[in-house]
């Protein structure tokens, strides 16, 4: 697997489903209880902070992500 010349595509898809397939609904089940818990808009900010947060860290720890 390491030969082929498709082995990093290969890597983005199977990175692509995890976090589609399996992330993006587990991170609804928090949010919506955590909606529970407080209110819906605040946990979209938090929300919305976090991944800011995460976008500024990949940013500033890897510099080969501002070269795509």
């Amino acid at each position: 697997m390491l030969r082929d010349p498709g082995y990093p595509w290969l890597l983005a898809d199977s990175i692509y489903m995890v976090a589609f397939r399996g992330g993006m609904p587990i991170g609804s089940l928090v949010a919506g209880y955590l909606a529970t818990l407080a209110s819906a808009p605040m946990v979209l900010t938090i929300n919305g902070m976090l991944m800011s947060l995460v976008a500024v860290w990949f940013l500033v720890k890897r510099p080969g992500v501002r070269e795509l």
